[in-house]
């Protein structure tokens, strides 16, 4: 498989009357992505220093184009693990 050259394709997710069932598979593919690239380690290793540095509580974190939602609470639970409070929105 060449990867030297981006292939621009629209995102099915985007499509007004998609499937559900594609949806929800769509979603659950970006999940295991996350899971085997590790996206939440990487997005924690770079917040944890903001959060460091901030000492309100809990410090709140806006979460754009969120997928399924698979990020957003393992950095939930990164947080509670280490005792931080922090308000995913």
């Amino acid at each position: 498989m060449d990867v030297s050259r981006r292939r621009l394709q629209a995102e099915i997710m985007d499509e007004p009357d998609l499937e559900p069932k594609r949806h929800y598979d769509a979603l659950r593919g970006l999940a295991r992505i996350n899971a085997v690239s590790r996206s939440a380690s990487i997005l924690w290793k770079a917040l944890r220093p903001i959060l460091d540095a901030v000492p309100r509580e809990p410090t709140r974190l806006l979460d754009v184009a969120c997928g399924g939602g698979d990020l957003a609470v393992s950095l939930w639970k990164k947080s509670q693990r280490r005792g931080r409070a922090l308000d995913i929105v």
